[in-house]
């Protein structure tokens, strides 16, 4: 168990993860934070683990080559690298409700950047075209809230990671005052708000290095009126 306060509030945090470089939010300001490799939280996303890894590979090339050695030193820079590799690769894993979580924020922030820095490679602009797609409908949703607090959720409905997949649904909708009692009160008005509640369904794939990344290509295809969205 994870315990410690918030940089930015000073909130307590509670989490079961207590892996360094884990993503966390905030329970109350919803800021976003990380676990450091001492276990204290720091605001922020945690490092790139897999960018790391390239600019080390890249570096040890570069030694190599100024090792007279030549083939030793070679040798031995292979297999640090594979060794990190292997830590990379079978290491701590990155749980798809905490970066989904993010993404459903970005989406409610109105932060197209935000969102496609989490896409999966090569489906950035798909990324870009979703939103694009899905965020007019927030917008007039949002007319009809009158300007009330937000509750954003992520929902995950699937995380496979077997099949290197998962899915996750986003929900954004108004605070109501009183909301669980407004069933029993007014149904009438507890089906109103149902009905304004903005949701949409993301798909994701997890990377070889065990992180998830918003699989841009799959996710706008859902939308139905993007090219062969199912009908």
């Amino acid at each position: 168990m994870t315990r410690g306060n918030c940089p930015l509030c000073g909130s307590p945090v509670r989490a079961t993860e207590v892996k360094p470089h884990s993503r966390l939010t905030c329970g109350k300001c919803h800021a976003d934070l990380h676990l450091g490799k001492d276990g204290s939280l720091v605001i922020g996303d945690p490092p790139d683990v897999e960018k790391q890894y390239q600019e080390l590979k890249r570096d040890i090339r570069h030694m190599a080559k100024r090792v007279p050695f030549g083939n030793l030193a070679i040798g031995l820079a292979v297999l640090l690298v594979l060794g990190l590799g292997m830590y990379f690769l079978f290491g701590p894993g990155e749980r798809l409700e905490v970066v989904a979580e993010k993404a459903a924020r970005a989406l409610a922030d109105n932060d197209p950047d935000a969102l496609k820095s989490l896409a999966a490679p090569g489906t950035g602009d798909d990324v870009r075209r979703w939103y694009d797609a899905v965020h007019p409908r927030l917008v007039r949703l949002r007319e009809q809230w009158g300007g009330k607090a937000e509750v954003v959720e992520a929902h995950v409905a699937r995380e496979d990671r077997d099949q290197h997949a998962g899915s996750v649904g986003v929900s954004i909708y108004p605070v109501i005052s009183g909301a669980r009692d407004v069933s029993l009160a007014n149904p009438a008005e507890a089906t109103a708000t149902a009905t304004v509640t903005f949701e949409e369904a993301t798909e994701w794939t997890l990377t070889r290095w065990g992180r998830w990344k918003l699989n841009g290509r799959a996710t706008y295809a859902r939308v139905p009126s993007a090219p062969g969205a199912p009908r």
